[in-house]
């Protein structure tokens, strides 16, 4: 950097110097000619020897523009194909946008896309089959009308998108017309599984973020002389809820369907108050388990908090007390 700083003050010392040296040589030439038209105009001089003679024969420095620096001279031509470049690129994805459009509209798309929807509801839902225990005629009506509650959001924007409406421009009122889809297929599940069968389904819903959490204890316990029981998987789960409830915003849901949860406790959700309810429910072993998994959750969210902070600190300008760059804060996990 020191090397670098000395470069450019020569630089600058060099072109201060010849800039100097131009305005002395111009300025003397200007003396030469103010005497040369001083002598004309005295009543000796020649009567032949006009002023603007007197001007013609002096001679003064080529003023020609500075030579085009080369950098300049490709400015131009690198500035017209960059911006080329960006049209075409802009035509490209426009056109695999509209190529993509075109196939999810088909009923080909729509077909293959139910059916990969429809088996992947076993991964979300299979606790809640198991437990509302349906007839296969009911089983494959629900799964037809979770599947149709998925694709509500793809639905409406297809629809707006065709009337020439922006969902970005209003969201509010985007966000109506697709809580009024899905509401019409709540009411269609209410008919299907009864009050108390809808009930426990929106139950299943609300506590879905902290389920994954659930599942990874009972894979984690699998495999050890504990496992963990359906009975102990459905009571954590519901501790879980109660001690996260602010996560949890009924009547919300997110654009997949899910209800809406607050991402720092769906990240976090095996608080201080969670982790004393289950030690009710789970036994000693079991529980040793859980407080390894709150000490990934927790490094986890520490990591993110990391890369965060050293992400604010780099755009932020460094000043004389500034960090060293590449030093990484230390952050110390809760124990």
């Amino acid at each position: 950097m020191r090397h670098i700083k000395e470069y450019f003050i020569a630089l600058l010392a060099l072109t201060t110097l010849a800039a100097c040296y131009q305005a002395w040589s111009q300025a003397r030439e200007l003396a030469t000619l103010r005497d040369a038209l001083a002598a004309a105009a005295k009543p000796g001089a020649l009567p032949s020897q006009s002023a603007s003679q007197v001007v013609a024969s002096i001679s003064l420095p080529d003023m020609e523009p500075p030579p085009v620096s080369p950098d300049h001279a490709v400015a131009k031509p690198l500035v017209a194909r960059a911006d080329e470049t960006r049209g075409a690129d802009r035509q490209t994805r426009q056109r695999s946008l509209e190529a993509f459009r075109a196939i999810a509209n088909s009923p080909e798309y729509q077909r293959l896309r139910a059916i990969e929807q429809k088996g992947r509801l076993d991964q979300e839902y299979a606790a809640l089959f198991k437990k509302m225990r349906l007839t296969p005629d009911q089983l494959d009506q629900f799964k037809n009308l979770l599947v149709e509650k998925q694709r509500a959001l793809a639905d409406v924007v297809a629809a707006v998108r065709e009337q020439g409406i922006d969902p970005r421009a209003n969201p509010a009122d985007f966000r109506q017309i697709v809580d009024s889809e899905r509401e019409d297929i709540n009411d269609s599940i209410r008919q299907l599984l009864g009050d108390a069968g809808f009930e426990a389904y929106q139950n299943y819903e609300r506590t879905e973020p902290f389920r994954n959490v659930v599942t990874q204890l009972g894979t984690r316990l699998s495999y050890g002389s504990s496992p963990l029981t359906d009975t102990q998987g459905e009571q954590l789960v519901q501790v879980l809820a109660d001690a996260n409830q602010r996560a949890v915003r009924p009547g919300q849901t997110t654009p997949t369907g899910q209800p809406t949860a607050n991402v720092a406790h769906r990240r976090n959700a095996l608080n201080d108050e969670a982790m004393v309810r289950a030690q009710s429910i789970l036994s000693p072993d079991q529980y040793a388990a859980l407080q390894d998994l709150q000490r990934q959750q927790q490094a986890r969210a520490a990591l993110g908090n990391l890369f965060r902070q050293q992400a604010h600190n780099g755009s932020a300008q460094a000043g004389p007390d500034a960090a060293p760059a590449g030093a990484i804060p230390a952050i110390e996990l809760p124990r």
